[in-house]
């Protein structure tokens, strides 16, 4: 769960204009690829958060109170609004 949570960060984290900020002139290709590519990682993340088998674990956190649940739910919906825009 927390790699998981981690890998999700680090897609929601991801800066478009990271290329320009490190001084390079990017290609409004390099542009549209990096959405593309944003937008396929967030629909995966989105399936998988989805799925049945993470609906089971994400209960078994609720029923157990645990901490990890009410981050994790955060991030998920983070997640889905990223992916709606």
């Amino acid at each position: 769960l927390l790699t998981w949570k981690k890998q999700i960060k680090n897609v929601l984290q991801q800066d478009p204009e990271a290329q320009l900020k490190l001084g390079l002139n990017p290609t409004p290709d390099t542009e549209i690829s990096f959405w593309k590519t944003r937008a396929n990682n967030l629909n995966s993340i989105s399936e998988q958060l989805s799925s049945k088998p993470n609906r089971r674990i994400l209960r078994a956190l609720e029923i157990a109170k645990s901490t990890y649940c009410t981050d994790f739910s955060k991030l998920c919906r983070e997640a889905r609004k990223a992916r709606d825009e």
